[in-house]
């Protein structure tokens, strides 16, 4: 069993451990049992594509599914390793699904999770959560990156565009019943580029007007779920009318969770309880150097205001590795870059729109308030507190990022131009919501 840091808060302000892997928190093996997990996270998925929301669970409530029956075991595995002194309000959970017939194909976005609404309502206000999670349902599509890099602050046109480096990172293939766990406040996302180009995930079926191929195991199924201290704005418990259609019952996931137990080797029984994620082994990860034979290119954030950009350097190693396996990625000759550039009038007032759109129906959002409102009353106070301050609404932080360097406009430049001639793949992708 690999170590784990310890609790309380590292360097850079953590209080859980950057990144964990669990190659078998799942038994998946049992194909009926299996099929109808999928087919949940398939309606759940679905339903998440229509209402643009994810789901809560909060911490004393009962399941009554099997997708609410995982969420509350990743909860009460992952409680026990934040410490005492910090609250846990319940998690966040959602379904994913990526794959051939997918308009998206297999790639997700890089971004921060984060409330989304509150970050819409209040522009610098942001909330990340304890611990974020990914369930690995199939073995198909692209891995998971993660960069020990947390968000930008939001520039001014003063300062320019605001640069971080980073050589180091985590990569996790997918697994059937793989489970992995990194720090709330870190860059992810799912690229394409790293793919391994095997057989079953370069298949190409017909387009579909679903999201899903008809074997469900021909698509990357994940179960997404996120520790909270307290629950993000405008999200909700799973309804009642989608949990009256799923057919995986809280018992068959305990069966599942219970069988991760039991090893080849041993012809035990499993255990009553589903074990904690301090029973199972969990992954040794191997450090694997990227030298940075090219480098891709990646703008990000929400849609049509792709703030972001990420350069990747990426090296045969990275898409030559076995499947299902988890390494810590240290970039030697190029360093990972993220940049921001200053927001724009036009997509705070968007921001803040998105967020009166959605808190229209909740107790804290005062409807005698219009968005113009909102404008001219922040101006007066940040006047209030900067008399010279300008009324183009940018947002002035002072505090930067603990593990932040920050560049120079004219180094940036120069950084920029060269990435843009050795690069090699671009993929604009677009974070509508906190559903990754």
């Amino acid at each position: 069993m690999g170590k784990t840091q310890q609790r309380g808060k590292d360097k850079n302000g953590s209080i859980v451990p950057a990144f964990r892997s669990w190659g078998k928190m799942l038994e998946l093996r049992h194909i009926e049992t299996r099929n109808t997990l999928l087919q949940d996270c398939v309606s759940a998925f679905e339903t998440q594509q229509q209402t643009g929301k994810s789901y809560w669970l909060q911490k004393d409530q009962t399941p009554k599914c099997g997708l609410e029956m995982l969420a509350k075991h990743i909860l009460t595995c992952h409680t026990a390793t934040i410490p005492s002194n910090l609250a846990v309000e319940g998690i966040e959970w959602w379904a994913q699904v990526r794959g051939p017939a997918h308009p998206q194909g297999h790639s997700i976005g890089f971004h921060w999770d984060r409330d989304e609404v509150l970050a819409d309502k209040e522009p610098g206000n942001i909330k990340h959560p304890i611990v974020a999670t990914v369930t690995y349902l199939t073995d198909i599509g692209a891995p998971t990156v993660v960069f020990d890099v947390t968000p930008l602050p939001y520039p001014s046109k003063r300062e320019g565009v605001l640069t971080t480096e980073t050589d180091s990172g985590f990569l996790s293939h997918p697994a059937p019943g793989k489970h992995i766990a990194f720090d709330g406040r870190l860059l992810h996302g799912v690229p394409e580029e790293l793919m391994i180009r095997s057989k079953k995930n370069t298949e190409k079926p017909k387009r579909r007007k679903t999201v899903t191929s008809p074997n469900l195991e021909k698509n990357r199924i994940t179960f997404l779920a996120n520790v909270w201290s307290k629950k993000p704005l405008d999200i909700e418990t799973f309804p009642d009318n989608i949990i009256s259609k799923c057919e995986c019952s809280v018992e068959k996931v305990n069966l599942l969770l219970r069988a991760a137990k039991k090893t080849k080797r041993s012809n035990k029984a499993a255990p009553i309880n589903p074990p904690l994620l301090t029973e199972l082994s969990m992954d040794v990860l191997t450090k694997v150097e990227s030298r940075g034979d090219r480098i891709c290119g990646f703008s990000f954030g929400r849609e049509g205001d792709e703030e972001h950009e990420l350069w990747m350097p990426i090296s045969k190693a990275l898409i030559s590795m076995a499947e299902g396996i988890s390494v810590r990625v240290k970039f030697t000759t190029e360093k990972a870059i993220v940049s921001r550039k200053p927001p724009s009038k036009e997509s705070i007032a968007k921001a803040r729109k998105r967020a009166l759109d959605k808190m229209q129906d909740s107790p804290e959002y005062d409807k005698g308030e219009t968005i113009i409102d909102i404008i001219n009353r922040e101006d007066v106070e940040r006047r209030k507190d900067e008399p010279n301050a300008p009324d183009n609404h940018e947002q002035k932080l002072s505090t930067k990022p603990a593990n932040s360097k920050m560049q120079p406009n004219a180094l940036h430049g120069e950084r920029e131009n060269k990435r843009r001639k050795l690069f090699a793949t671009t993929s604009n992708w677009n974070v509508q919501q906190n559903i990754k």
